[in-house]
């Protein structure tokens, strides 16, 4: 359910950039909220931790319910990011908009990071802003003591970044 939220929130982006071209502060509060919970919809890639022969079922029935509920969190999480890219190239250009959809891919793989290994929410920015905002920062200032963050980080960024890339490749072919 939660990753469905950030794709939700490009829908609303999209709608307010339409409705109100010119009104670029309409949209801080959405990107916002849109950039907490994006994490949530690649996070599903995780859950495959979770995969464990549990008998009278059988393990290729889990396997393919995982891959759908993962397919499902790809797939939404890199539409969502190409509304997103492309309501800030309409303002910043196109550049700007790629380092945009970097500079999220690598705070979601941090958000992953943190979910799973740190056991973090979306929320949690809202209830407990200042622990999360510490417990992030004392693993990002010491890389060595904390390797795993950046291990993490750098694959779910890679792995994102492969998928949208993907993404706009088929996109703009079907366009075509």
């Amino acid at each position: 359910m939660l990753a469905w939220i950030p794709y939700l929130l490009s829908l609303l982006v999209a709608l307010v950039q339409r409705r109100n071209p010119g009104h670029w502060w309409a949209l801080v509060m959405p990107f916002g909220f849109w950039l907490i919970f994006f994490p949530n919809a690649p996070y599903l890639v995780t859950d495959l931790l979770h995969l464990d022969p549990q008998p009278p079922v059988p393990v290729w029935y889990d396997m393919g319910l995982y891959a759908s509920y993962i397919w499902t969190g790809c797939l939404i999480a890199v539409v969502s990011l190409n509304i997103m890219q492309v309501a800030v190239r309409r303002y910043v250009g196109s550049f700007a908009s790629w380092l945009f959809v970097l500079g999220t891919l690598v705070l979601s793989g941090l958000g992953i990071y943190m979910g799973r290994f740190r056991n973090w929410n979306s929320w949690d920015l809202f209830i407990q802003p200042q622990q999360v905002m510490d417990d992030m920062i004392i693993r990002l200032v010491h890389p060595i003591r904390f390797f795993q963050v950046y291990g993490v980080t750098i694959f779910f960024t890679l792995f994102l970044l492969v998928c949208y890339l993907a993404f706009v490749y088929v996109h703009r072919r079907e366009l075509k």
